[in-house]
């Protein structure tokens, strides 16, 4: 049975943003908020049952919901959004929900419903509209695997699902050579299945990064740590992903930071910390391999200031007085189209 989180309000602002498509700013806030709300509410379901199952459920699975509640009449704490996850799951205010059902929960985008495990194209229409908002599933391609094999009457035998997810708001890069990077900023929405003490891990060629949990000045070290371990999984099948996909994620990221008005140097900054990291990443590496297996002897990455040229002659990115640079793709007024 199909398990939709979406509420009249959302589906009536979503139906006609859908209608319209002169704005793309207004349908990247409405997607967002769409989104939000629904991870939220599976959030609270997944609490709800955890709870009354007497599992402690962290402060920082509960600080995002903030959002969903009104606190007009009490100050906001921790113990307070507790009793109200308590209150809600009593008068049954949303839905109680199992680890064992997501495979079922249906997530509403622009013009469809896709499963939770769809993770790409949740993050394709959010990318396509500039937003910095992500969602990240440690489980995607486990349910995926048994909806192919429920397709053949094939049994499940497999192992426990890993129910860890987050929605957020990401950094400025998106992904470096080595596979896509969610470095989180901001925490909207992230399940209860989450180790407090978990600040970056990586899985396969994805490299996941909880700036919450960073101490200070940890930053640069904990990513650079799980981006080696990243380079590691893509670099013995010459980084599939830095070949066919990097450069297309890069160019929407820079497309995307300027969204507002920046200087060369203010976008080379934002882009090139993370390039910086994940350059000495490969250089670890180089020294520790032989030749014959080093992609970066026969295919050779575009520069940064290569990239931005290109983005220049394809009118993506337009100058403005006194070596400024905007991107009209993304900004307030421009068409989109995603059907």
């Amino acid at each position: 049975m199909k398990l939709r989180l979406i509420n009249d309000e959302h589906e009536k602002r979503m139906a006609s943003v859908e209608a319209q498509k002169d704005d793309i700013a207004i349908a990247r806030s409405v997607l967002e908020e769409s989104l939000t709300y629904q991870f939220q509410k599976l959030v609270l379901g997944l609490c709800s049952y955890e709870a009354l199952h007497g599992k402690s459920i962290s402060n920082f699975c509960l600080n995002p919901l903030k959002s969903y509640f009104s606190w007009e009449d009490e100050p906001f704490s921790i113990e307070a959004m507790r009793q109200r996850i308590a209150l809600g799951t009593i008068s049954k205010d949303w839905e109680i929900i199992t680890i064992s059902q997501l495979g079922n929960v249906e997530i509403r985008l622009f013009h469809k419903y896709v499963n939770l495990w769809n993770d790409i194209e949740i993050n394709e229409q959010l990318a396509l509209l500039g937003s910095s908002l992500r969602f990240y599933f440690a489980g995607s391609d486990f349910l995926s695997i048994i909806h192919i094999k429920s397709l053949v009457g094939y049994p499940n035998n497999s192992p426990s699902l890993d129910g860890r997810f987050i929605l957020g708001e990401i950094g400025t890069v998106s992904a470096t050579y080595f596979g896509p990077l969610f470095y989180f900023t901001k925490e909207l929405a992230i399940s209860p299945y989450f180790s407090e003490a978990e600040p970056g891990f990586t899985m396969g060629d994805t490299t996941v990064i909880r700036n919450v949990l960073l101490k200070e000045g940890s930053k640069d070290h904990v990513l650079a740590h799980e981006l080696a371990h990243a380079l590691a999984y893509g670099f013995k099948d010459g980084l599939p992903f830095g070949v066919t996909n990097w450069q297309g994620w890069i160019e929407r990221d820079i497309c995307r930071f300027l969204i507002d008005t920046h200087t060369f140097h203010e976008l080379q900054e934002a882009i090139g910390t993370y390039q910086k990291i994940a350059d000495r990443a490969v250089d670890f590496t180089l020294q520790h391999i032989k030749d014959e297996r080093n992609i970066f002897n026969n295919y050779e990455f575009l520069s940064f200031q290569e990239i931005f040229e290109d983005l220049i002659k394809k009118e993506k990115i337009l100058r403005k007085e006194n070596d400024k640079y905007y991107s009209p793709i993304y900004r307030g007024g421009s068409k989109w189209a995603i059907y």
